[in-house]
């Protein structure tokens, strides 16, 4: 792990500033995921997948960052993947998390 990724997972830990990006993103500035109603959630995703020859292939993931969201009457998760580079791979990477 680089230097820049620690940086960037320290920065972005702090509720408030990881509350911040996602209401900036999704809600156009409105506060309406609250930095109290966040909670940690493990970044370990890893898991098996069976092929169509019925073997497991072993995946080990690790996401960045996770947090649980429990509003009033919803629940979210949210991902936050630090890249320091154009991957255009990443899209697919997320989705298989």
């Amino acid at each position: 792990m680089s230097n820049l990724d620690i940086l960037s997972r320290d920065f972005w830990k702090d509720n408030r500033r990881f509350a911040d990006l996602f209401n900036t993103v999704l809600y156009d500035g409105k506060q309406v995921i609250l930095p109290e109603k966040l909670m940690e959630a493990d970044s370990n995703l890893s898991g098996s997948i069976q092929t169509k020859k019925k073997e497991d292939v072993f995946v080990e993931r690790r996401a960045d960052l996770i947090r649980k969201f429990a509003g009033d009457s919803e629940y979210a998760i949210f991902l936050l993947e630090n890249q320091s580079h154009i991957h255009y791979g990443m899209p697919l990477r997320v989705m298989m998390y």
